[in-house]
């Protein structure tokens, strides 16, 4: 488990617990993803729900930390799929993209999730992360997606990456995305433009394709030096072989 805050913990897999404040400033327990969670604790207010896929959606999970009055919100999509939840349907909400609700104060928007390139998130399927706002920060859960035009314009004090490579976007890629919402934090009263985010990309990682190359400068420097070492140090041995080679035949010619 890791704690990045007192409020915010990444449990396991994706799963995190949240700790807000609602308009009465009380407690607000919620939990995203819930999966492979070792304690019971029936704790959760709010259960969010980014997309389908069974460590994403784990009915076992849900159980041990609902309670009595639990609510959830799931992508528009899964409208249908969660009859297994535990959850009363009428405590059960559904959001399409771009879609916000408000659940005791906190504003909820979903925010597009999904890989432009791979097939394990396709766009179609409309499913999503979360963007909490309560007043004092924005708290961007990114759910499964690679670097997308709508994870770029989201302004947030704190965000939650995925980082796994296979299925989502790889560190680097995770560190792109960072430093790009971190440059317009929640300060900031408007949206970035598309020019602006075009500069941003730019000047974070020289790529032609974003979403495949996003190696930083620095990272692109110290890679070169090392294939430079490596390359020198194949020469050498190679060079001391052929030395060594060309020894033993003048040895056999003179003998």
């Amino acid at each position: 488990m890791k704690q990045l805050r007192e409020d915010i913990r990444v449990l396991t897999h994706a799963a995190i617990r949240l700790v807000l404040k609602d308009e009465h400033h009380e407690d607000v327990v919620i939990y995203c993803d819930p999966f492979h969670l070792v304690e019971t604790t029936a704790d959760a207010d709010l259960i969010l729900v980014t997309h389908a896929h069974y460590d994403h959606y784990s009915v076992e999970d849900i159980a041990k930390v609902r309670k009595s009055g639990s609510e959830a919100i799931y992508p528009a999509s899964m409208r249908g799929e969660t009859g297994d939840s535990g959850i009363d349907d009428a405590q059960e909400h559904f959001l399409a993209w771009n879609e916000s609700l408000d659940f005791r104060g906190i504003k909820i928007t979903a925010i597009p999730a999904y890989n432009p390139e791979k097939r394990f998130h396709p766009a179609a399927q409309q499913w999503i992360g979360y963007l909490l706002d309560d007043g004092t920060r924005r708290i961007y859960i990114a759910g499964d997606t690679d670097i997308t035009p709508e994870a770029e314009a989201v302004r947030c004090d704190v965000a939650l990456l995925p980082i796994g490579g296979t299925y989502t976007m790889n560190a680097h890629e995770a560190a792109t995305l960072a430093v790009i919402l971190r440059s317009w934090s929640s300060r900031h009263t408007t949206a970035p433009s598309p020019e602006s985010r075009r500069t941003r990309r730019s000047s974070v990682r020289p790529s032609e394709n974003p979403h495949r190359w996003c190696m930083s400068r620095s990272v692109w420097s110290a890679t070169r030096k090392k294939v430079k070492n490596h390359l020198k140090n194949f020469i050498m041995r190679h060079f001391a072989f052929l030395q060594a080679l060309r020894n033993r035949f003048r040895y056999d010619k003179d003998a």
